[in-house]
């Protein structure tokens, strides 16, 4: 999708070298072979002439047989084959790829290389993203070529990719990068893990490999990215992680996008994560499906790109103003709280009432409070920080001094009393943090 990107705005460059065409073919199918073979499909390799010195663009061809092939590969089941075949023809260079895969039915021929078009039949060889074979055909235009496939019914696929004969580049050795099946056969974005005071985090759950590739390339600028392959793992990572914002698709294996809402909504350590959840199932039930367990957005695809990034940018609004309804719930009237009718709600009122429990035990601190909520430091730092914008040791300390405001407005205690009842164990240290938050000094609030 990057390299789409580039390609609309006309910043991908082609850099030609001028040499044997014929052995670089060979070597990107040889490195298919070991994968071919592992899934039981015959590759094979055929070429009507030889050392042939021509121009190309070794990266571009590279793409174009790659994933020509992985599509082959995909669909082709056991025992069947797969040929890569190259001639001359006149002033073209010819590139056939077929395959015994079940074909393409043929009114989804004219639509193949279209951008995120999806065959409605589930099975259909070519009912994925499409983001492959668009980025195949706009490679060969760049190159200044053309593309076409044919599908006889029941009898596989056969693309044909015909390229220009030239000889102006600059001669050069044969290039020979690292092997180019191992991106197509395993391939899975790179797991960060998120660290805190930085950006906020999106948890991509996907089963598409290139849906989560353009996926992780859209949000990477923006946020830090997390991915899972399925519902389940998903939901151990969204656990293990506290992610900000959760972005999923609804049919994936093990576990679905429906269920990992329900799970994740119903977990008090989880249940303030906003969920986004993308599907191509978009018709209503479906959508009403989704808002029932709890999905936040809900949007069908192919998604909007500018969409999709400003409804993450309005839900990480929105968690902003929870945040300050919380700070305000107990900042203004600490004696009433919050109704817990949500599950944020009560894991808030939860919290609060041990740390009031404790209040007077100045070594009551973040460990005790994980020990009691049954939850690593970790997910406790995150869950309270999504809510009300403060670290735990914060919370409590704002519990504290809450507390000790209430307390000199409503009893006949003093001030180094109040300090002592509320864990605060220097009445100078009481005081100065008192001011900054109520912006005056405990006896101040005692002569009220």
């Amino acid at each position: 999708m990057l390299d789409l990107s580039k390609l609309e705005s006309g910043h991908l460059p082609v850099k030609m070298i001028r040499s044997d065409i014929v052995a670089y073919l060979h070597y990107l199918t040889e490195s298919f072979h070991s994968y071919t073979d592992s899934k039981d499909i015959l590759l094979t390799f055929h070429a009507d002439f030889s050392d042939e010195d021509v121009d190309y663009d070794p990266e571009k061809l590279q793409h174009i047989i790659s994933n020509l092939l992985s599509n082959a590969i995909k669909f082709t089941p056991a025992g069947g084959e797969i040929e890569v075949a190259v001639h001359k023809a006149g002033p073209e260079i010819v590139i056939r790829v077929t395959d015994t895969g079940p074909g393409i039915p043929p009114e989804h021929l004219p639509h193949i290389f279209d951008l995120f078009y999806q065959v409605e039949d589930t099975g259909s060889r070519y009912d994925g993203s499409g983001i492959g074979l668009a980025l195949v055909k706009e490679l060969v235009r760049l190159l200044g070529g053309s593309i076409s496939v044919e599908s006889p019914p029941g009898k596989g696929a056969g693309f044909c990719v015909q390229l220009p004969i030239s000889r102006g580049a600059s001669p050069a050795s044969m290039p020979l990068p690292s092997s180019p099946v191992e991106a197509f056969a395993t391939p899975q974005p790179e797991l960060q893990v998120p660290l805190p005071g930085e950006r906020d985090t999106v948890l991509l759950v996907e089963d598409n490999a290139d849906v989560m590739t353009y996926l992780s390339a859209v949000l990477a600028e923006s946020y830090q990215v997390l991915t899972a392959r399925n519902g389940q793992e998903g939901f151990d990572k969204a656990l293990e992680y506290i992610p900000d914002i959760i972005v999923s698709d609804v049919m994936m294996p093990v576990k679905t996008g429906f269920e990992l809402c329900k799970a994740l909504k119903s977990d008090d350590r989880s249940s303030h994560i906003p969920i986004v959840l993308l599907t191509a199932k978009a018709d209503h039930e479906a959508k009403i499906a989704g808002l029932t367990y709890g999905a936040d957005v809900y949007l069908s695809k192919p998604f909007n790109q500018e969409e999709l990034l400003l409804q993450l940018k309005k839900l990480v609004a929105l968690r902003r103003q929870l945040q300050e309804r919380y700070q305000a719930s107990w900042q203004q009237q600490p004696e009433n709280f919050i109704t817990p009718l949500s599950l944020n709600d009560r894991f808030l009122q939860k919290t609060m009432q041990l740390i009031e429990s404790n209040i007077s035990d100045e070594d009551f601190d973040m460990p005790k409070l994980c020990a009691l909520l049954n939850m690593s430091r970790s997910n406790l730092f995150r869950k309270i920080k999504a809510l009300t914008g403060e670290s735990a040791t914060g919370f409590i300390r704002s519990v504290r001094l809450n507390k000790a405001r209430e307390l000199l407005l409503n009893t006949d205690m003093n001030v180094t009393e109040v300090c002592f009842a509320t864990g605060f164990s220097s009445p100078n240290y009481f005081s100065r943090v008192f001011q900054e938050v109520f912006g005056m000094a405990p006896s101040e609030v005692r002569r009220r």
